[in-house]
């Protein structure tokens, strides 16, 4: 409603009145601050998203709680995949602004254990960490090899080989026996450039290698 304004002045509009917001958006809002959902696509490429399917609805593109996401100085790398059940946050309701929390176990994903004292870890393709806490047994199984680096000195595990390698020289453990590079030391005496001192002709036996 325009007011009416003295001589001289400029028209203007009263202050509007706020109108009260819909109970049915109120309650629309409250059911999209949590909502249920599974993975309907992953995006790794930088910013990583993925969408969630709940319903008839489908998200774009959400980030997803990572666990730690600070860089260098702490950061997990774990994407959802596709079928993984989750739960969505949304501030206000706005699904456009929801954060993605994986994960919860479904029926198509169960658990992988019922025993209290495992934590277990499947990292996918039948690799997994395993520690029983009852028993003081830690488990960790790959299906190709497994790398330990520390520094310039490392062990790799294969399926047919364990391969030592640290300050120049290497061990190889496989079905051949056991190879080392450059020198085996036992107790100081080399395996390659020791001698053997009093060597006679005949039966004699050596002295002890130096």
């Amino acid at each position: 409603m325009l007011s009416r304004a003295r001589a001289g002045t400029i028209k203007c509009m009263d202050r509007p009145v706020d109108q009260p917001e819909s109970p049915f958006e109120i309650l629309r809002r409250l059911e999209n601050v949590a909502r249920m959902g599974t993975i309907e696509e992953v995006r790794t490429t930088k910013p990583a998203r993925c969408r969630v399917r709940c319903g008839e609805i489908l998200t774009g593109w959400l980030p997803w709680v990572a666990g730690r996401a600070a860089g260098q100085n702490g950061a997990i790398w774990w994407p959802p995949v596709k079928g993984e059940q989750v739960l969505m946050l949304a501030p206000g309701g706005d699904l456009t602004n929801a954060m993605v929390m994986p994960g919860a176990f479904s029926d198509k994903n169960p658990q992988a254990s019922e025993n209290p004292d495992i934590f277990r870890m499947d990292l996918g393709g039948g690799a997994y960490f395993e520690h029983d806490a009852a028993n003081g047994v830690l488990r960790m199984e790959a299906m190709a090899s497994i790398h330990i680096m520390c520094m310039g000195s490392s062990i790799t595990i294969t399926e047919n080989s364990i391969t030592m390698a640290a300050g120049g020289g290497t061990l190889v453990l496989n079905g051949d026996g056991i190879t080392v590079t450059p020198d085996v030391l036992a107790q100081g005496i080399s395996l390659v450039n020791h001698v053997h001192p009093g060597v006679k002709q005949g039966g004699d036996r050596t002295e002890k290698p130096e």
